[in-house]
């Protein structure tokens, strides 16, 4: 895929993953739509990400698991932007907890936002892709929805079922030139992993997910990457 002048919206774009994969998008010549929950964050990411090249940068606050906002988020891309070609399903929460210490409130909010958010920016985004002729869809998914690790239940629940849903969508829309991948990395040096015995310097780096996307993206026509394990080196 030619990325100039292509226009990607990015769900949990103001920080960690997300905001990098935004600004390697944006020296790559995209024009970006990135959404967050606090608008605060969201302008402060558009100011660095404006800085890096000539490409337009759109920001739409809001909350992933909420139908009314993903269809204000549509909208507003297409007025911007008329095509939406690249898709990265980002946004995510982590909730830690062993089984029987987790809240239903806990585990319904991580799914809500992990696994029905990307449903719903996959609804919502795929008519419009074969409406155009085709696009990329990348949803994060994570090592932890391949293994079971204590601790990650809800979390690693969501994360499996993004990698299920993605293989399902990969087949849906095989016919209508759409890619899907899921990304499925360790830990990755985002606020989300404060808290894991893991230094900085042993986690994988957000420019490693960001590097990873556009890889596949200009990959030819003919190749079709599923689903990326993206593993730590200190855990071979």
């Amino acid at each position: 895929m030619d990325l100039q002048e292509k226009t990607a919206l990015i769900t949990g774009g103001s920080k960690g993953i997300g905001f990098t994969v935004a600004v390697q998008f944006a020296r790559a010549g995209m024009d970006i739509g990135i959404t967050a929950r606090t608008a605060a964050d969201l302008e402060q990411a558009a100011e660095k990400l404006q800085s890096l090249g000539d490409g337009k940068i759109l920001t739409m606050p809001g909350d992933v698991s909420n139908e009314r906002h993903v269809d204000q988020w549509i909208e507003d891309t297409l007025e911007d932007f008329d095509s939406i070609d690249v898709l990265v399903n980002n946004a995510g929460i982590m909730r830690r907890g062993s089984v029987e210490d987790l809240t239903l409130e806990d585990y319904r909010r991580v799914l809500e936002i992990n696994l029905q958010g990307t449903f719903l920016m996959c609804n919502k985004t795929v008519p419009q892709m074969k409406k155009q002729g085709g696009g990329y869809i990348f949803n994060m998914a994570s090592y932890a929805g391949m293994k079971g690790l204590l601790g990650s239940g809800a979390y690693g629940a969501s994360k499996a079922g993004v990698i299920r849903f993605t293989e399902t969508l990969q087949r849906e829309v095989a016919e209508d030139n759409i890619k899907v991948t899921a990304i499925s990395p360790a830990y990755v040096y985002t606020d989300m992993a404060n808290d894991a015995e893991v230094t900085k310097e042993d986690m994988i780096q957000p420019a490693d997910i960001a590097e990873t996307m556009l890889y596949i993206m200009r990959l030819s026509k003919a190749a079709v990457v599923r689903n990326v394990l993206i593993e730590r080196y200190g855990q071979l």
